[in-house]
């Protein structure tokens, strides 16, 4: 995930300090996102020194002052450009498909066992994702709906993955 681009869409919107970047960007990412001051932080000093955004030091009566950012006109740029670019297709190499190659190489009589052990945490993992699910129908904010079925489409995949492998033997 580039946080960058989550902190530069929601400046885009209205002007924040540190506490409702990380509150808004934690709404926006869903559920089980939370984000840790020590990476917000460093990256919002380091997005001010690349003339993204600017700080703004506003003064509140009993309560410390706070730093209020904006973004530029280069940050509101590269934001409509990165919007704008296509998402590259992510074509890597997982964990599954690196343990099953060097399992292959090192153990190859071990291949099978792994495979139908992977097939059996995927479909657990399928169904409890599914239970979720089905548990919050309708009462979810759309980030994390939308995260948990791009989750169980991906352990689909990996799952059609292993049909292939298997069918190759």
């Amino acid at each position: 995930m580039s946080l960058k681009y989550v902190v530069l869409g929601l400046l885009d919107q209205r002007p924040r300090h540190g506490y409702d970047l990380k509150r808004d960007a934690e709404g926006l990412l869903g559920e089980g996102a939370g984000l840790n001051p020590g990476q917000l932080y460093p990256l919002l000093r380091k997005m001010a020194e690349q003339g993204l955004i600017t700080g703004k030091h506003v003064e509140q009566e009993d309560r410390p002052d706070k730093r209020v950012f904006t973004t530029t006109e280069t940050g509101r740029r590269e934001l409509m450009a990165w919007l704008d670019e296509p998402v590259p297709l992510a074509i890597g190499r997982p964990t599954l498909f690196l343990r099953y190659v060097v399992l292959s190489l090192t153990r190859p009589v071990d291949t099978a066992e792994m495979l139908r052990e992977q097939r059996h945490r995927l479909l657990n993992a399928i169904a409890q994702l599914a239970d979720d699910r089905d548990g919050h129908l309708g009462a979810e904010d759309l980030p994390t709906a939308s995260l948990r079925e791009m989750a169980i489409l991906h352990a689909e995949a990996d799952l059609k993955w292993i049909d292939w492998l298997e069918s190759q033997r």
